[in-house]
Order: C-alpha cells, then sequence, then structure tokens
C-alpha cells in the first residue's frame, strides 16, 4: 500500500507541510489469525482501514479527513466487537464480561482520540496511527488469543456446540 498524493484529497490545491518520516503501515500477521473466517476477515478489514488512515496521515491530510477515517475505524471496530461478542457468547466463553468490557474501553478510547484530534490537541499526527496500531495489535494478541485458546481447547474436547 502507498500513499499516491495524485489521488490524495489533501494534496489537491494545496502546499504540503514538510512530514519527518512516513508512518509505517501495519502488516498484516498470521499471528492475528483466530480461525473463524468472519472474526479474521474482520481483522483483515481493520488493519486495512488502519492503514488507510496512514495513508491519509503520509499525504499530510488534517482535521476533517482523519477524523472521518477515524470515525470509521471505530465504526467497523463496533461492528466488530458486536459480532465478536456474539460468537463468544455462543460458546459459553466464560470471560465474556471482560472482553466486552475491553471493547468499551477501546472504544470509549477511539472516541477521546477523535475529540483529541478535532480540539487540535495532537501536535505529531504520527501519534494518531502509533495509537491505533498499538491498539489494534494488543487487543488482538493479547485479548482476542486468549479465546482463541478457548476455543481450540473446546474443539479439541469436542465441545463445541451444535450449528
Amino acid at each position: 500500500m502507498s500513499a499516491d498524493p495524485a489521488r490524495s484529497p489533501c494534496r489537491q490545491g494545496e502546499q504540503p507541510s514538510p512530514v519527518p518520516a512516513p508512518v509505517p503501515y501495519l502488516v498484516w500477521s498470521e499471528a492475528y489469525r483466530m480461525g473463524d473466517a468472519r472474526i479474521d476477515e474482520d481483522h483483515e478489514r481493520l488493519l486495512a482501514e488502519i492503514n488507510l488512515l496512514i495513508d491519509a496521515i503520509n499525504d499530510d491530510c488534517k482535521g476533517a479527513v482523519l477524523i472521518g477515517s477515524l470515525e470509521h475505524i471505530l465504526e467497523v471496530g463496533c461492528a466488530h466487537h458486536r459480532r465478536e461478542e456474539a460468537l463468544l457468547e455462543e460458546m459459553a466463553y466464560p470471560a465474556l464480561p471482560d472482553h466486552r468490557e475491553e471493547h468499551r474501553c477501546l472504544e470509549d478510547g477511539m472516541r477521546a482520540l477523535i475529540a483529541r484530534v478535532a480540539a487540535h490537541a495532537i501536535d505529531d499526527p504520527a501519534e494518531i496511527a502509533t495509537t491505533v496500531k498499538e491498539w489494534f495489535v494488543e487487543h488482538v494478541i493479547g485479548q482476542d488469543m486468549r479465546y482463541k485458546t478457548y476455543i481450540e481447547e473446546r474443539d479439541q474436547e469436542g465441545n463445541r456446540p451444535c450449528p
């Protein structure tokens, strides 16, 4: 994925300000794969949306463009969280209340980040990308892996619920 200045809404008729260095993209890793096609597709889509945000940052976009991208990531993330929670409820995941709370914290954190961007309270746009990337990786690797382990153990024991 590379930022295309010709297609950027931020480069039309304005002089870009110097950017110290391009923000690196979030690269898909098999470590993010949970083993459920719907969840894996959601994770891949979230990663792609985060990379579109990085495109906007690397294109020197500001304000409304970044806010729109963050709001879209929040929308995609919330839909993913509801889908994931429904799956975990169906599988009787015992830590679902904690996992649900983690989702609410991520969503609240994203709303707070959007508010900070709207208030021009972030000097370095790379901080926005770094924050969102860290949330994604820490949640998938830290939190989601716990339920992946639970699902794998249930499958090995033959306790998978009937379709």
